[in-house]
């Protein structure tokens, strides 16, 4: 079943490299000092090898995935350590200005991330 879908990619990957190679050399070839040779023989032969990799490289790849154990695959290994604190602020404080013009921007303000969180900051700017 993995390997019906992985080989299709595969090839078409490399058929894809083959023409675009070989869409590139045509037009410069001319360009290089030592002549560069690239005859209907020669195109099948690097289309056989294409196919082979591409079928070799497909078994390998499912041979590999079946190998990874699921709870790996769905990053659990990742849950395992979700706990732990990489990143741990306390009592931040911001002030603007003095006295009766002081501003206190951010007050005790704590943060803490943990392994494997996402965080995303949003930025604007308010102007009067």
């Amino acid at each position: 079943m993995t390997l019906g879908l992985t080989v299709p990619q595969s090839l078409a990957l490399g058929v894809v490299a083959l023409t675009l190679g070989v869409g590139l050399i045509l037009p410069v070839k001319n360009y290089f000092s030592r002549r560069v040779r690239l005859g209907p023989v020669s195109a099948l032969v690097l289309t056989g090898i294409i196919v082979v990799v591409g079928v070799l490289a497909s078994g390998l790849d499912v041979r590999v995935a079946l190998n990874v154990e699921p709870a790996t695959a769905l990053g659990a290994d990742l849950l395992d350590d979700s706990r732990r604190v990489i990143v741990g602020i306390e009592r931040v404080a911001k002030r603007y200005g003095e006295g009766d013009t002081r501003v206190d921007a951010v007050q005790n303000l704590d943060l803490t991330v943990h392994a494997a969180e996402v965080v995303v900051r949003l930025a604007g700017c308010v102007r009067p």
